[in-house]
């Protein structure tokens, strides 16, 4: 499978996302968040929980918190077809995995 920065160039010479890009980028495990998490051999999602009446409920580790807004964000600049909105953000994912990697969260 093609990484981020892969996608990113080519949709920059493209000049817009597909919509295999679309739908990656909003899959945990293979949005930017889950891809960075990965290589790094971190586990960057929660689990759900779905109360009896019917409410999920997100279990997230407070220092996972930035990962999850810049993880909502990613999807929003692919759908817009922002390529350095969507490279900037990856570098900052990218970062912040790095981060918690050293921390050893």
């Amino acid at each position: 499978m093609k990484t981020w920065r892969e996608r990113i160039s080519e949709a920059r010479e493209r000049g817009y996302f597909t919509l295999e890009d679309e739908n990656l980028s909003m899959m945990a495990h293979t949005c930017a968040v889950g891809e960075a998490a990965a290589f790094k051999g971190m586990e960057a999602w929660t689990w759900f929980n779905k109360h009896y009446d019917g409410r999920a409920v997100v279990n997230i580790k407070p220092y996972y918190i930035g990962l999850h807004a810049l993880g909502g964000l990613f999807p929003c600049l692919v759908k817009d077809n922002n390529f350095d909105g969507a490279e900037e953000c990856l570098e900052i994912i990218e970062d912040r995995v790095l981060q918690l990697k050293r921390e050893g969260k």
